[in-house]
């Protein structure tokens, strides 16, 4: 008998958990006929690698789940105690094939999202009338029986026809494996893959909100916030007793997006107002005492462990109750996100998201200014204007160092910035005079294409 196949069969009845029922030992003729069955040791070992591989041609996926499906059939007459154990390895290796040839794993990570999604909604679905997320599993079992039409009805207008056949054909199978836990305890069994799913799907949603706020500059209503903090929560629990991802990259992912959430909503509002002040502080107050708006993120840290009693005031004086209690609990914390950059690149990071909060407040405040001296004759020795300049340099600084801001605004900033300096050098006093006097035509000056001086 071929060696590596015996090894291989060993291996299957001493480590698998399953007890093969009451049966005899395999004879040698029966034990030849197990050799028969798997003749190609190189394939198999190919079959094994495109089980654990997630990223594999679908055309691959096909050829091994078939492969799979012949082994099996060699395999049923067979009826003795070492044959038992590969029967079930292989239907479960054919089963998380069928699963990754058919992407049925996306599709039902959406029905969990729907499913959880709608229990939090005012629309009528046939999703709240059964407990599909029970954690019980007899429980679960009940309700996916007595549920079978709304969950292919559901599965039809959330995934393609491959899914819909698959899930129409096999419903009683795919019933059996999600809710009934295999002695097989191995991450890798099509239990624990699809009961995994549930946190799955939920979490690409989270990140899918969190990305359309990052395009809204962190911008949205207090419902929306409320709604996406929760279901971090929900993730988060599902994730924790969920033993097969504890160590999952995409739990490292949702932790990351959404210890972004900290910041968001009641916060921002509270912080971008904070900054604003920071800026538009006059002399006398404690905001002169300790600078806030330091580059420097070693004196920035500075400050705010100095200044800590002058932020608090703020905030209890300016800020809502969420706020309040947010920031007296996480202090620290807060300082660390403000003060240390993070490795990553992506700007998905509390430390960018604070950084987007100061630009919007310099921003606003910059607007204030410019509203208030709008139609004022401003002369170049104006201390309004050192002071407008060093604004404008600073939020030039700001937007360079946010991936939130675009490259046409940052140019602007960067042209409103150069005109300042201009007037802040005695130069731009008297030709902005003389433009408005003269009117030249601007299609003679290539530079100034696109602006309108004269605009009311």
């Amino acid at each position: 008998m071929n060696l590596p196949i015996l090894i291989f069969i060993s291996i299957l009845v001493t480590c698998s958990a399953i007890n093969p029922k009451k049966l005899p030992e395999c004879n040698d003729e029966e034990l030849s006929k197990m050799e028969r069955c798997i003749p190609r040791t190189d394939y198999l070992q190919m079959v094994m690698r495109y089980y654990e591989d997630e990223n594999q041609p679908v055309e691959n996926y096909k050829d091994a789940a078939l492969y799979c499906t012949n082994i099996l059939d060699c395999l049923a007459p067979l009826n003795c105690r070492e044959a038992e154990p590969m029967k079930l390895e292989f239907e479960t290796v054919r089963e998380n094939l069928e699963y990754k040839m058919l992407e049925l794993k996306p599709c039902l990570a959406r029905f969990f999202t729907r499913t959880y999604l709608i229990q939090h909604s005012r629309n009528s679905s046939c999703l709240k009338d059964y407990s599909f997320l029970d954690k019980d599993l007899t429980i679960k079992s009940d309700e996916y029986i007595e549920g079978e039409a709304c969950f292919l009805n559901t599965i039809k207008s959330l995934c393609g026809t491959d899914a819909m056949e698959y899930y129409t054909k096999n419903y009683q199978k795919f019933v059996t494996t999600i809710s009934t836990e295999p002695e097989d305890a191995k991450c890798s069994h099509p239990h624990f893959q699809l009961n995994s799913l549930q946190c799955r799907g939920l979490e690409l949603e989270i990140i899918l909100r969190i990305d359309s706020l990052k395009e809204r500059k962190y911008k949205g209503s207090y419902a929306e916030f409320t709604e996406i903090n929760q279901m971090c929560e929900d993730a988060q629990h599902c994730l924790s007793v969920n033993e097969c991802q504890k160590f999952d990259t995409f739990k490292t992912t949702l932790e990351k997006s959404c210890e972004l959430l900290d910041y968001l909503g009641d916060q921002f509002h509270c912080l971008t107002g904070f900054f604003k002040e920071a800026y538009s502080s006059n002399g006398s107050t404690c905001f002169q005492k300790c600078d806030f708006l330091e580059k420097d993120l070693s004196k920035k840290r500075e400050a705010f462990e100095k200044g800590k009693s002058c932020f608090t005031d703020y905030v209890k004086d300016h800020c809502n109750q969420t706020s309040i209690d947010f920031f007296s609990k996480n202090y620290q914390e807060f300082v660390n996100d403000i003060s240390i950059k993070p490795n990553d690149t992506d700007g998905q990071s509390p430390h960018k998201v604070l950084n987007t909060f100061r630009c919007d407040a310099l921003g606003k405040q910059i607007q204030n200014e410019i509203l208030e001296l709008h139609a004022m004759k401003l002369e170049s020795n104006d201390t309004r204007v050192p002071k407008m300049n060093k604004m404008c340099k600073d939020m030039q600084y700001c937007v360079d160092d946010s991936c939130f801001v675009k490259e046409h605004t940052k140019h602007t900033v960067e042209h409103t910035c150069n005109l300042l300096e201009m007037v802040h050098k005695r130069s731009f006093a008297a030709c902005a005079s003389k433009l408005m006097k003269d009117k030249p035509d601007f299609l003679d000056y290539e530079c100034l294409d696109g602006l309108d001086l004269y605009d009311q």
